[in-house]
């Protein structure tokens, strides 16, 4: 099976299928809050002090992330725990059409550029594709041994509103397949080009 250098989910509160899948309970489901522990490496915590997920384990691949956001977002927006368990909120009840809380991309990076220009590039690559956006994207460059070293991008599905997340904003999967898609990977063959002797 060819690797495809970018991809776009939607997470949407579906059972997860496991198997070779990385969640390994079988009553798995796909939301934003779980997608976001697992691309931190980090462990979200119930109230009672039992893991709610828990991906420590794997942060031996992590190299960097970040998170971005509208210049003018509410205050809460800086809390990854609650941008991403709010975007679940706002989703639940709602038609299936509706339904998605959030959009997963998992992009290739170059494997020979440095972790640092992986990073400034992404955060170029996507600052400038949500330009006229109210999403609040997480970018998170995984570099596991052996492997090819990519990104997974995390972004909003839903409109900002003062306190919470407002209405599906159709136009976010365009921007994903079109302009984001586009220029990352002319990015990666602009990158990979530069490495072959003329």
């Amino acid at each position: 099976m060819t690797r495809r250098p970018f991809v776009c989910l939607p997470v949407s509160g579906q059972p997860v299928e496991t198997g070779t899948h990385r969640f390994a309970d079988a009553s798995a489901t796909s939301t934003a809050l779980r997608e976001s522990a697992y691309l931190r490496r980090t462990r979200y915590i119930r109230d009672d002090g039992s893991a709610w997920f828990d991906f420590t384990l794997r942060g031996a691949d992590l190299v960097a992330i970040k998170m971005i956001r509208p210049q003018h977002a509410p205050s809460w927006t800086t809390s990854p725990f609650r941008v991403w368990s709010m975007a679940d909120c706002a989703a639940r009840g709602v038609s299936a059409s509706d339904n998605i809380r959030a959009w997963q991309i998992v992009a290739d990076l170059p494997p020979t550029m440095s972790p640092g220009r992986w990073l400034d590039d992404a955060i170029k690559l996507v600052t400038h594709a949500f330009r006229q956006s109210d999403a609040i994207v997480e970018i998170a460059l995984h570099a596991p041994i052996g492997q090819v070293p990519h990104a997974h991008i995390l972004v909003t599905a839903r409109h900002l509103v003062a306190d919470r997340f407002g209405t599906f904003d159709p136009t976010r999967a365009g921007i994903i397949s079109g302009q984001l898609k586009k220029s990352w990977l002319r990015w990666l063959r602009r990158y990979r080009s530069a490495l072959i002797p003329g």
